[in-house]
């Protein structure tokens, strides 16, 4: 994984809002929202 810090910078940030809206999201969605989230690392870390 390379360093820009743009991208890193855009993964924490969405790190943190999603730690944020799981507190408000059930189990199972919070499980299905850090698969999506997952997938969008893969994606970012892939450009």
């Amino acid at each position: 994984m390379r360093g820009n810090p743009f991208g890193v910078i855009r993964i924490c940030s969405f790190v943190f809002s999603s730690l944020i809206i799981s507190r408000y999201l059930s189990v199972q969605n919070g499980y299905n929202f850090l698969v999506t989230f997952s997938f969008m690392v893969r994606n970012s870390v892939r450009e």
